[in-house]
């Protein structure tokens, strides 16, 4: 989803970014569209069901009224996982736009009415993982130092073969020099921030299956900490749209 909103930024205006991990965070994504694109929620906010708080109908009334006159839209609706608490009542709808959904549930393809593409995403193999990141070191696989290899490996590990994380990750990593050293500072900070986000009473309370989102989180934190207020003009253009940080949480990117 992020590939595609930035290889077509230009093709859609506006590009919005849906949470729909939860009921919580569908509120408080639509909240921000609203303000994003200047809409007052009239009634305030409503503690009803999802598809009647403020945020949620203003925004679908905004996309609903799109002519062939405007430009088209394009909502992703994020982290779609659980689908048993009603998220299809709240996927946008209207001629001017299109919707894409991030989802582990194969029932999500149902989300949406009429006819959609699906495209399933897997992890990357070992080798894939270090080339990756390789690239972004620019060392050749055959030139590149055994050591620079075997720490290459480690941070795929760690990751857990995703190649979200692993691209965030190599971003990073490639910025910093020398790059066996900052290998090896990636791997320390990971672990220190691994540490931190155990101890913490929210990651306690996640059930196994979402826990596989971890590696994402852990990566970006590691950039987040190390960067501190310097990250979006330190960080390469392709990763800038992960800014502005919410606590810990990397939030919406818009255009």
């Amino acid at each position: 989803a992020m590939i595609y909103a930035e290889k077509h930024k230009d093709d859609y205006n506006p590009i919005l970014w849906i949470d729909a991990t939860d009921e919580e965070t569908v509120r408080s994504s639509f909240k921000i569209c609203a303000a994003e694109l200047g809409l007052p929620m009239e009634g305030g906010e409503n503690q009803g069901s999802t598809n009647t708080d403020a945020g949620v109908r203003v925004v679908f009334r905004w996309l609903g009224d799109r002519s062939e006159a405007d430009d088209e839209w394009l909502v992703i609706v994020d982290n779609a996982d659980d689908v048993s608490w009603g998220i299809q009542m709240v996927m946008p709808r209207g001629n001017r736009g299109r919707v894409i959904i991030t989802s582990r549930d194969e029932q999500s393809i149902k989300l949406v009415g009429g006819t959609c593409e699906s495209a399933r995403v897997g992890d990357m193999s070992p080798l894939e993982g270090r080339a990756l990141l390789l690239r972004h070191l620019q060392l050749d696989e055959e030139l590149a130092p055994v050591g620079i290899k075997d720490d290459c490996d480690k941070v795929v590990k760690k990751l857990e073969f995703l190649a979200l994380a692993v691209d965030i990750a190599g971003a990073y990593i490639g910025s910093d020099s020398p790059s066996d050293k900052a290998l090896q500072r990636y791997l320390a900070n990971y672990e220190r921030h691994r540490d931190e986000l155990l101890q913490m009473d929210f990651f306690r309370g996640l059930l196994a299956s979402e826990k596989t989102f971890r590696p994402a989180s852990l990566g970006m934190k590691v950039v987040k900490a190390d960067l501190g207020e310097e990250a979006r003009e330190v960080m390469p253009s392709e990763f800038q749209q992960f800014l502005p940080l919410v606590g810990d949480k990397w939030d919406y990117f818009r255009y």
